[in-house]
């Protein structure tokens, strides 16, 4: 897998998208014909779908020492009640949280989610893309496109630094999934391939780095859930300004994503999934 830059390069000089891209990718590379790439991206979107689904219907208590309480279901329920009076945040960043924190939490409860990068950030991508085509009424196909957009973003994160939480901090898990989101939504909504979506995917990332991991008691429940809905809502703000932007931003995907990748090796070992510090080390926690 190539940098950012190399990508965007090669796409211009084929006069092809990413989405082209992916699927020559795959051709090429893999051997996968585009009918057997859709039938996976179908299956997964499934997946993903299911997971919100499940997320919002289920109550009780996440296994594991916390005792933590689901709350997706009651969150979506008070949602809908307060939706006539909502005037904090848009309706789309409210669900978009909603979205997350369910199939976050059927992560945290053992059920099946897509690692999209990671089962810890698995809720950031579905939720993102849930939310647009519920509002612009988006196609099967234009999800597949949307999809193939965020694996390529989460492709080469992990090829040129890291996905991983015990090796770069959640900037590799949470982060790398916001910018996935990010590119990939705004892919969906028309935008760019080098002025906006590759905007996008660095706004989002850019703004996580030096994100710890730290899991409180080492499970993926704090903060990671609700890191989840932070994410997504910061993916949808990394698109917009992208989307609505002239392009020629300071700094490109192929920095932050090296940035991202020092600042991981640089990080001590008690902020990477080892929850020795951070957040898992807070004096009173729970009190």
């Amino acid at each position: 897998m190539s940098t950012p830059r190399m990508v965007l390069a090669e796409c211009e000089r084929a006069g092809i998208d990413l989405v082209e891209y992916v699927y020559r990718l795959e051709e090429t590379r893999h051997g996968h014909s585009r009918s057997a790439v859709d039938a996976h991206l179908d299956e997964m979107w499934s997946l993903m779908t299911q997971a919100m689904e499940r997320g919002l219907a289920a109550a009780g208590m996440l296994p594991g020492s916390l005792h933590l309480e689901r709350r997706a279901r009651d969150l979506y329920l008070r949602f809908q009640v307060k939706l006539p009076h909502f005037h904090i945040l848009s309706p789309e960043a409210a669900l978009t949280s909603i979205y997350a924190i369910a199939a976050a939490e059927e992560n945290a409860a053992g059920g099946a989610v897509v690692t999209a990068p990671t089962c810890g950030s698995c809720g950031v991508v579905p939720a993102c893309l849930r939310v647009v085509q519920e509002k612009m009424a988006c196609s099967d196909d234009e999800i597949r496109q949307a999809l193939l957009v965020a694996s390529l973003i989460g492709a080469v994160i992990a090829t040129n630094a890291s996905i991983s939480g015990a090796e770069v901090g959640c900037q590799g898990e949470i982060g790398a999934a916001s910018a996935m989101a990010a590119g990939a939504v705004c892919s969906l909504l028309g935008g760019s391939p080098r002025d906006q979506v590759d905007r996008a995917a660095e706004s989002a990332l850019e703004h996580y780095l030096g994100l710890t991991c730290d899991p409180v008691d080492g499970l993926v429940q704090i903060p990671c859930i609700e890191r989840n809905a932070a994410g997504a809502v910061s993916a949808l703000n990394a698109a917009s300004l992208a989307l609505i932007s002239g392009g020629g931003d300071r700094v490109s995907f192929d920095a932050v994503v090296d940035a991202m990748w020092r600042t991981g090796r640089d990080l001590d070992a008690r902020y990477k999934e080892t929850a020795c510090g951070g957040l898992a080390a807070a004096k009173g926690l729970g009190d």
